[in-house]
């Protein structure tokens, strides 16, 4: 935290520099150098190492070292996850250093015990009593140059030097390959970003989808004489003049990284040109970087796309974490005092976690307490806007479940989410919202198949035809689920009174939940 708030105050940085220069003019005349050089104070560092070590080697790997460090950092960012922590082990390494250094100065002075606490506390008074001393400079003797013959202080020097090399070449390779995997060059975030959109441009849904018919096959009967807990709440579209897709976008390292949530927000432009009745309403934030020129780097707001163009609307305070609740809520209520319409769509974009961990993981401003945003806490806040959605949507990883989708059965007709962690470039925009926006009355499960439909295709798409048999999604019926649940907790009900009846049906009912389907991990069980 104090070096933290020491990069972000410039005046101290400035103070230290100034502190460091002073002590160090006085150390260059005591050594006898050009007291210039303390102008910077790591070139003074480089002279005085001249006088106390053996070789140049002894300054420039730790310099090296802590410079790469620097370099990340600042380019991930100096105040924030890995790039602080690359900022905090180059400040460790080039202390320790200059620790080692400084002793050395103290001890060709010879100067007593008390000079090595100020040393370590007080750098820059320790480098000025140094200056000031009246003692006289004697370099360390090294004892190499006497003892070893020639070719042998060569080959020392060249081993040396080579295994200097080697370590600093080994971490500016791993911090280079840590970067990039977490943070890409523009350069290349662009260039993959185009190269995605060139291969999905001509997506269109096929049509394939597997029906809840044709999943169980020959009981179909059993959704014929499915009870429905209650009505829809929109059972006719077919007069709908407009609709409005309300999208919560919270960028994290997933835009951070690469741009994925603006490969998104393109598609969802294209939407809008297909006809006049839908707009995107968002709220975008949670990232350091946006690959969209329209929004702001560091910033949240919220936005509208009609007609091909993403507009600013209102600004939303930086400094606020869109994985709060009372955010999202927020959200909520304004875009319906704003945004009035026939039938409202909701889509959560970001990092999933299932029911347990829940949704959204804002890299910009991390939320207190929970990183991520609750079920329960979402339910809460669309039960507060007071909204009834035709669908409630998350283009997430592994939020389709039945415990979630419970939870929003009273505030949404349909469900769409996937079982499955989902590619990083999540849904298929253009098609399916793009039909809403030619006819805002298609029917909510011909728009649905549409999503679905393209979703494979476009998968299959960016892994230039090959299916990826990981990727799927799925709409829920959440007038059905209510019923539903109640069924599963009849079998509950009756595997619990076998394992207390025997216990050796606990083994029995372990092996079918091991034969279950599981989803990134054995808590996402089928």
């Amino acid at each position: 935290m104090l070096l933290a708030f020491f990069l972000s105050n410039k005046y101290l940085m400035i103070v230290a520099w100034i502190l460091f220069s002073i002590g160090y003019y006085f150390v260059l005349k005591k050594v006898g150098d050009n007291p210039a050089y303390a102008i910077i104070p790591f070139f003074a560092e480089w002279r005085i190492c001249k006088y106390i070590y053996e070789r140049n080697v002894s300054f420039l790997r730790p310099f090296l070292i802590t410079l790469i460090l620097i370099l990340a950092g600042f380019y991930m960012n100096p105040l924030r996850g890995m790039g602080r922590l690359f900022i905090l082990i180059a400040f460790i390494i080039y202390f320790i250093f200059m620790m080692r250094m400084h002793r050395r100065l103290a001890k060709a002075l010879d100067k007593p015990w008390w000079y090595y606490i100020v040393m370590f506390l007080f750098p820059p008074i320790f480098l000025y009593l140094i200056g000031q001393s009246k003692n006289h400079f004697v370099g360390p003797t090294f004892k190499i140059r006497k003892s070893y013959p020639r070719w042998l202080r060569y080959l020392n020097y060249a081993l040396i030097t080579l295994t200097s090399l080697g370590e600093i070449v080994g971490i500016f390779l791993l911090v280079s390959f840590v970067c990039i995997r977490n943070q890409q060059p523009r350069i290349l975030a662009n260039y993959l970003l185009k190269d995605a959109e060139n291969k999905t441009k001509d997506v269109v849904a096929d049509g394939t989808i597997i029906s809840n018919t044709d999943a169980i096959g020959n009981n179909t009967q059993i959704l014929e004489e499915a009870i429905h807990s209650r009505d829809y709440f929109f059972k006719d579209h077919s007069s709908d003049k407009n609709v409005v897709v309300l999208e919560y976008i919270i960028g994290s390292n997933l835009e951070n990284a690469g741009g994925l949530a603006s490969a998104n927000i393109k598609q969802m432009k294209d939407a809008t040109t297909k006809g006049p009745n839908m707009k995107f309403v968002l709220e975008i934030g949670g990232s350091y970087r946006w690959f969209t020129d329209e929004i702001q780097e560091n910033s949240n707001g919220r936005y509208v796309i009609e007609d091909g163009k993403l507009s600013l609307v209102e600004k939303v305070d930086s400094n606020l974490s869109l994985s709060d609740p009372i955010q999202f809520e927020d959200f909520l209520k304004w875009a319906k005092k704003t945004y009035p319409a026939d039938r409202y769509i909701l889509v959560l974009w970001d990092h999933g976690a299932g029911f347990s961990l829940g949704y959204g993981d804002d890299s910009l401003n991390r939320r207190e307490g929970n990183r991520t945003m609750l079920v329960s806490e979402m339910a809460n806040a669309i039960k507060n806007a007071d909204i009834k959605f035709d669908i409630i949507g998350f283009d997430a990883c592994l939020m389709q479940n039945l415990e979630t989708a419970l939870a929003f059965e009273p505030y949404a007709d349909y469900y769409i989410a996937s079982e499955e962690v989902e590619g990083g470039y999540g849904w298929f925009y253009t098609s399916a919202f793009g039909k809403l926006a030619q006819n805002p009355g298609i029917p909510t499960l011909d728009f649905a198949k549409e999503l679905i439909s393209a979703y494979d295709v476009y998968n299959t798409a960016l892994k230039e035809g090959k299916i990826d048999s990981s990727a799927t999604l799925s709409v829920v019926d959440l007038t059905m689920i209510k019923p539903v649940y109640e069924e599963l907790l009849k079998l509950f009900a009756i595997s619990n009174d076998a394992i207390l009846e025997n216990s050796e049906h606990y083994a029995d009912i372990s092996l079918s939940a091991s034969k279950a389907y599981t989803f990134n991990s054995k808590e996402q069980v089928d």
